[in-house]
């Protein structure tokens, strides 16, 4: 009788031991791979490379794109950008917000402008 508990408790160790390897890998899997920035689709594929950047395909909306934190047709950062529109907005210069991020005039025009919702 306790020969066979300790036979049964070692494969239910095994059996643990294995699930949690599972577990690791499915979530390694669901960390490795993001979410589509225009549908919010997780069916999403690998795309190749450009220059460097990891390019994605959604399954779903059928849309090439970049995971690289930005909103949908832009190059920088959700951050940044919500960052450089408040400084716009509480009075700093556009000149001291260029230097600030080391992006150009421009870009900080057309971002304020894409916001309130007028033609870039």
């Amino acid at each position: 009788m306790r020969l066979n508990l300790s036979k049964r408790l070692k494969e239910l160790q095994r059996e643990v031991a294995r699930k949690e390897k599972e577990l690791a890998r499915d979530m390694e899997m669901m960390l490795a791979f993001p979410r589509c920035k225009y549908c919010g689709s997780g069916h999403v594929v690998k795309f190749g490379t450009f220059r460097g950047v990891q390019r994605w395909w959604c399954k779903e909306c059928q849309r090439k794109f970049v995971d690289n934190r930005a909103l949908p047709g832009m190059k920088t950062p959700k951050e940044q950008v919500a960052s450089a529109l408040n400084m716009y907005y509480e009075g700093m210069s556009l000149n001291a917000i260029r230097r600030h991020y080391g992006r150009c005039t421009k870009t900080i025009l057309l971002i304020a402008r894409f916001m309130r919702g007028g033609k870039v």
